[in-house]
């Protein structure tokens, strides 16, 4: 559009998408096999059943569809004045998702404008501006809209006058941010915004009508069919806002071959939607029927710091770059009531951490077992139980001595070594990943209750029986790591405790890369352009996991709690050759 000025352009988009999926299940059960002695021939083994059971079709066709809608225009201003540069963008989308089978039987809508301004000067000075006001159906009117600015700011010192060249630090910047995000999905409900809700029930199963007293002597009060009061709305509902700054200082030393960058983040969330905790049961209506509220707090912090090196020695090239990054949040606050003691409460803490007993050994003889304090999640103990600390000093192990344990699942470091070389047409890459400080409960699932199931269909692990506490093991003064197996009895081992968490740290070669490329010279009559045969491999080597054989740390924290059987990364191999004509 350089006809209206020079360096404006505009464009307009629009896409539509439609899906529709349908499925009819399929399925027969495994063959089963019986062995049994022949008892005329006791050196006979004797193989019944095996038998492959028909086919069973489902009879529910499962389908899906949903369709999307989005359209966009914008105009965009780009031009050189001299030694500035300047940007500018200015862009309205709509978008309609519609879902035929949605419960409200209503689409969702979302509507933005975005505007960014940019200018640098000899790309010395830099600056930029964001704004976003956008607009969700998930509010009510005069609600929807948000008002999202951001800006940011660099300074490269390393091209100023009055920096002196040198070979040693040769480029040196400083950067720092602000900005604002809104999030408007809040919940799983839609709608939260709407009148209270009613529950209607023409039947006694339902719950929802009202016994008005006896009548004719009937010991049996008469039911009447009718309405209560369910969800209750909230119109206040609005858009949960996170405040994120940043501050960085970037260099390069020895022409640039060594980078070494240092970030440090904060991120303020307020308007969080919490269900309110503090609401007396007099109130009228059960817990889950009251309205969230935008009242909830978190700060999240940390750093990132990125060292690399680079360089080439003749026919030689190679490099290595580290990742350091450590983030922690903290809930500010949450509507909770206050407990009697402040570790009780989650303010103050991690979002997901652990809270447990504390273990001290284990009741290793008779006396200890009977002067043991009451514990009123499950009083059961015998020889070799867990013995737990009674935090408060109450004389009983209850909720008061649930403490902080551990970290919460996601780690607060994560890190990563990257490392190439090549040389003469060899190359080879490797990437290693790693966390600490996170946690992960491995009590569940049998894993602390060995033999749990009534019919037996858990039988012991390697490492279960190997530590499990015996008289004889005690006496000989032998490494214990698991409380005595007590087949069928529900004990307080099973308390949630910190004896179950285990550090889900880790380091791992997650991938390795390893190839060869022919010299064009010696294809030159073949009429390929290039060639290069390679052999790699992904999550080939594990160390430092404290985790029990089977589950993968990684595989742990992304699911965040102990499923039993987390099926684990496999490891996979790959050879090849790339070709080009």
């Amino acid at each position: 559009m350089d006809y209206i000025t020079k360096g404006l352009s505009s464009h307009v988009t629009f896409s539509y998408d439609d899906s529709y999926a349908d499925g009819t299940s399929y399925s027969r059960s495994i063959p089963e096999y019986a062995a049994a002695r022949d008892t005329k021939n006791p050196n006979n083994i004797i193989f019944e059943g095996g038998q492959l059971s028909p086919i069973y079709v489902g009879n529910n066709v499962s389908s899906t569809t949903w369709r999307k809608i989005y359209s966009e225009a914008a105009l965009d201003y780009s031009r050189s004045f001299g030694n500035s540069q300047v940007t500018g963008l200015l862009l309205g989308n709509v978008q309609r998702y519609t879902e035929p089978y949605d419960n409200y039987n209503t689409s969702s809508s979302l509507m933005g404008f975005v505007g960014r301004a940019t200018y640098n000067y000899k790309q010395r000075y830099l600056f930029e501006f964001n704004m976003g006001y956008n607009g969700t159906e998930n509010f009510a009117p005069g609600r929807n809209f948000g008002f999202f600015p951001a800006a940011s700011a660099g300074w490269i010192i390393s091209e100023e006058h009055f920096f002196p060249k040198n070979d040693y630090l040769t480029f040196l910047k400083i950067r720092g941010s602000y900005g604002e995000v809104g999030n408007d999905q809040l919940s799983s409900r839609r709608y939260l915004y709407l009148p209270n809700t009613w529950a209607f029930s023409n039947s006694i199963e339902g719950n929802n009508g009202y016994h008005f007293g006896y009548t004719d002597g009937s010991s049996t009060s008469p039911y009447t069919y009718g309405a209560r009061e369910s969800a209750i709305g909230n119109p206040l509902i609005t858009w949960e806002r996170a405040r994120k700054s940043d501050v960085a200082v970037e260099t390069g030393f020895f022409k640039n071959r060594l980078t070494l960058n240092a970030d440090w983040f904060n991120e303020k969330r307020d308007n969080i939607l919490v269900t309110l905790q503090t609401v007396p049961s007099t109130f009228g209506v059960n817990a889950g029927q009251l309205p969230p509220v935008n009242v909830g707090k978190i700060n999240n912090y940390g750093f990132e710091v990125t060292l690399g090196w680079k360089d080439k020695i003749n026919d030689l090239s190679y490099g290595i770059s580290g990742n350091f990054s450590y983030a922690r949040n903290k809930i500010d606050y949450q509507a909770e009531a206050l407990n009697k003691y402040p570790w009780m409460n989650a303010t103050g803490y991690s979002i997901g951490q652990f809270k447990g007993l504390v273990s001290n050994g284990f009741y290793n003889t008779q006396a200890e077992l009977n002067n043991r304090p009451n514990n009123t999640f499950t009083n059961t103990a015998f020889l070799g139980s867990i013995r737990y600390k009674d935090i408060d000093g109450d004389g009983k192990i209850d909720q008061s001595d649930m403490v902080p344990i551990g970290y919460s699942n996601l780690p607060r470091v994560a890190y990563n070594l990257t490392l190439n070389f090549a040389y003469k047409g060899f190359d080879i890459s490797a990437l290693f990943i790693g966390t600490a400080q996170g946690s992960f409960y491995q009590g569940g699932y049998g894993l602390a209750e060995p033999f749990a199931s009534s019919s037996i269909t858990w039988n012991a692990l390697q490492w279960q029986a190997a530590g499990t506490w015996t008289p004889q093991r005690n006496a000989a003064g032998q490494k214990i790591t698991f409380p005595s197996v007590t087949y069928g009895k529900s004990t307080q081992d099973h308390t949630t405790s910190d004896f179950w968490l285990k550090s889900n740290s880790f380091t791992r070669l997650k991938n390795l890369d390893v190839g060869y490329t022919f010299k064009a010279e010696l294809l030159r009559r073949t009429g390929i352009k290039s060639l290069r045969i390679f052999a790699n491999g992904n999550n080939l080597f594990l160390w430092g996991s404290k985790l029990i054989k089977g589950v993968d740390p990684e595989v742990a924290q992304a699911n965040g709690v102990d499923q039993g059987y987390l099926y684990p990364l496999s490891k996979v191999y790959n050879f090849g050759l790339n070709v080009n004509f």
